[in-house]
This record gives C-alpha cells, sequence and structure tokens, in this order.
C-alpha cells in the first residue's frame, strides 16, 4: 500500500478515535495521531466486534446507530451550519431528537491541502474566504467565531473538527468521518470528478 495512502487512512481512523477522547494531541513526532487505547469500561466501550447480525461493544451489548448527515465536504471544507448555532447546541439539538451518529462528511482535498502546507491546516477565514470570496467569507467567519467563541478566525479546519468530536463525546454520541468526495463541492453527479455516476 502507498505510504501516502496509508497516512491518509491513518489520519481518516484516527478521527473515529476522537469521540472517545477529550484533549490528546492531535499529532504525534511522526505526524500521525496516537492509537487510543480502551479499556472497555467508559464509553464507547471499545473495541467493537460483531456477534451474529449485531455489532456489539466490550460490554457484548448490541450497539444501535441512529444518525444524521453533517455536510462539511463543500468548498469551504467546514461543517456546515456554524454560523447559525455553536457545535453543543446543534450537538444537543442531534442528541434531543433522539441521534445517537453523526456521518461528518468532509473532501480528500482538505487533507491534500494540509501536505502542500508542510503540514500546516487551514485558518478558519482562510477556508471560508476560498470557498465563499472576501465579502461572505469573512461575514461568515465572524458568524461562527460569534457562535462558538472559542474559536478565532484561526482557528484551523481540524481544530473544528476536534470541537466536534470533543463535544459529541461528551454527549456519548459517534462520528463517522466520511471521505465524501475528492475535490470539495457539493456531490454527486456524473461530472464532479468522484465517479460512482456512469463510472
Amino acid at each position: 500500500m502507498a505510504p501516502r495512502l496509508v497516512t491518509w487512512m491513518s489520519l481518516a481512523f484516527a478521527w473515529c478515535g476522537l469521540v472517545s477522547s477529550y484533549h490528546v494531541p492531535l499529532l504525534n513526532s511522526d505526524g500521525l495521531r496516537p492509537r487510543l487505547e480502551t479499556s472497555g469500561s467508559v464509553w464507547p466501550y471499545a473495541p467493537f466486534s460483531t456477534k451474529g447480525r449485531n455489532i456489539v461493544n466490550a460490554k457484548e451489548e448490541a450497539v444501535t446507530w441512529a444518525g444524521v448527515n453533517w455536510p462539511g465536504s463543500g468548498e469551504t471544507m467546514v461543517p456546515e451550519g456554524l454560523e447559525w448555532s455553536s457545535v453543543e447546541a446543534i450537538l444537543d439539538q442531534i442528541k434531543s431528537v433522539g441521534f445517537n451518529f453523526i456521518r461528518l462528511t468532509y473532501a480528500i482535498q482538505a487533507v491534500d491541502q494540509i501536505y502542500e502546507r508542510d503540514g500546516a491546516d487551514v485558518p478558519l477565514e482562510v477556508a471560508m474566504i476560498n470557498g465563499l470570496g472576501y465579502a461572505n467569507g469573512t461575514k461568515v467567519t465572524k458568524e461562527m467565531v460569534a457562535k462558538n467563541p472559542r474559536w478565532t478566525k484561526d482557528t484551523t479546519r481540524f481544530e473544528v473538527w476536534d470541537a466536534i468530536a470533543t463535544a459529541a463525546a461528551e454527549r456519548e454520541i459517534y462520528i463517522h468521518p466520511d471521505v465524501h468526495v475528492g475535490r470539495a463541492q457539493w456531490c454527486c453527479n456524473n461530472t464532479d470528478g468522484n465517479a460512482w455516476f456512469d463510472d
């Protein structure tokens, strides 16, 4: 397997681990997120396995996922709606209607840009300007920071993901990072370069 693919897969799976950690360093000295050790005695009671037709946790309890989609693979490559509500308010609403699972989409382009920037992620305001233009990008950035006051215009896209994963774990909501598209854009059609249609 190509080294870049292995690194990419490690990064994607690392985000899965964030749901069971709160403040773990994002990357170690090798540029990879350290593997989390879980005892199975705290949520999410990992590792998971299968038993018959069920996915079960370490306590042998069947795990049922009921979820929502949270798009983050559009042109800004930031999860949408954060200019209208805080991460916590969105997650509280998801939990209040009985959901415990979020399919959080992203574009491979977001990771490619980190490689292009020698390991540095793109700041929020830059992502918004690149995706929405200067006037709308700066406006939406200010609205996002107002709704999420721990952030600044320099908070990075993956720090936003980390905030979502941390808050989701506190509410026992699972996060599934979904490689939704290669190139950041609304999908899906037969000209978006992401296959599936007429391939």
